[in-house]
């Protein structure tokens, strides 16, 4: 992904892609998200405690299925909004002078960044 950091136009680009287009668009989508997480989660703890009367157990498996597949869509949503979002940071960090010409970053006594 370096290579869209490189032109302004491929970064947006690429986060206006129709594959992209169903990521997460903020932090407050990004809050929904992880609670929805948090539900599934519940709700796929509350199907493996047991035996559920009343409910053939392909209907559970289905669900159980149902719910897993969900819960990897929504975290594979999350990860690309942090990887954006990083993205985003060190873009901004880059346009911003953070980063000294050549791409040494600016940490000067930081342990690891002496020369």
């Amino acid at each position: 992904m370096s290579h869209l950091l490189d032109d302004p136009t491929s970064f947006v680009t690429f986060f206006q892609n129709d594959e992209v287009a169903a990521m997460i668009q903020n932090e407050r989508q990004y809050k929904i998200t992880k609670a929805q997480i948090d539900e599934f989660d519940r709700k796929l703890h509350a199907l493996a405690q047991g035996v559920h009367p009343g409910v053939h157990p392909r209907i559970a498996q289905a669900q159980r299925d149902a719910i897993q597949s969900q819960l990897a869509e929504l975290r594979s949503e999350l990860s690309a909004y942090d990887a954006a979002r990083t993205a985003r940071a060190v873009w901004d960090a880059a346009q911003h002078g953070s980063v000294a010409s050549g791409g040494e970053p600016i940490l000067r006594g930081t342990k690891g960044w002496e020369r």
